[in-house]
């Protein structure tokens, strides 16, 4: 699991869509709402908003970096539910210049505070635990998910019957949360963009293509957007000619919407209802 955001994201072919995902940051789809529950701070228990509130740019900011799994809240036909990348600024949480660590990108909660739990005494050690795990991650060689290993967890104990395609590897953190996906996944690292430049080379096809020994289903999970569904298309013409079920991610999320920011039931209910192409 990385720390840091996927350094694709920065690449100039990507821009727009990078600048896309930051409007997409939680303090960004947050602020200017009005909350339909408290916001709870799951680490101390403390309340940092309370229901009603109407959320300025500083608060919605100190939700981000407190990690909160999701905030409520209050539109004019429902309450909804926003879920978060759990990305947040390392200085929140130490007393530090983030460049001296080669820090220069938000980073994933979970991983901060697991080295923070095990060299929160040492600070030397820390800033050593920050620069050793930037170093050690890479893409798994098989599926091309962030791992410190050769073959990543998933790759080595799961079903291989089936595989689920994915655009990028947070994606796999939002399907994972649903529990309901026993299969292994493939990280295509994008997706098919002409207009950008981006084409079937560009991503992981060849690799995916390559691993369909004693594969039963493909499941094409790239986001409900132009670019995804195009990129889906093409994959299943490649594949079904091959005799493997092809499927499409169902009913549950909306268009044009990004598999990271889907929350857990409706990601279940797409896969668990997903189509055959």
């Amino acid at each position: 699991m990385s720390m840091f955001f996927d350094p694709r994201r920065y690449d100039l072919a990507k821009v727009g869509r990078y600048k896309f995902n930051k409007k997409l940051m939680l303090r960004n789809r947050i602020a200017g709402h009005i909350l339909a529950e408290d916001v709870v701070d799951t680490s101390t228990g403390e309340i940092l908003a309370e229901a009603g509130t109407e959320l300025t740019r500083e608060m919605a900011d100190e939700i981000q970096n407190a990690a909160v799994p999701y905030v409520m809240i209050h539109t004019e036909e429902r309450d909804v539910k926003v879920l978060s990348s759990m990305m947040v600024d390392i200085t929140h949480y130490v007393d530090c210049d983030p460049k001296e660590l080669g820090v220069t990108e938000l980073v994933y909660y979970p991983v901060l505070q697991q080295i923070l739990d095990e060299h929160s005494d040492n600070p030397e050690e820390f800033a050593e635990a920050i620069v050793d795990c930037k170093k050690s991650i890479h893409y798994c060689s098989v599926c091309g998910n962030y791992t410190d290993k050769d073959v990543c967890d998933i790759c080595a104990a799961r079903d291989k019957s089936v595989i689920c395609v994915v655009k990028e590897p947070k994606d796999i953190i939002a399907i994972e949360r649903t529990k309901d996906y026993e299969g292994v996944y493939h990280v295509l690292h994008g997706t098919l963009n002409p207009l950008a430049g981006i084409g079937p080379d560009d991503i992981s096809i060849k690799q995916l293509l390559g691993r369909l020994n004693g594969v039963k289903e493909v499941i094409l999970a790239t986001n409900l957007d132009v670019e995804g569904e195009a990129t889906a298309v093409y994959i299943a013409r490649l594949i079904k000619p091959m005799g493997i079920k092809v499927t499409r991610i169902a009913g549950g999320i909306s268009m044009n919407s990004d598999i990271e920011y889907a929350d857990e039931v409706s990601l279940g209910r797409a896969m668990l209802n997903r189509q055959e192409i």
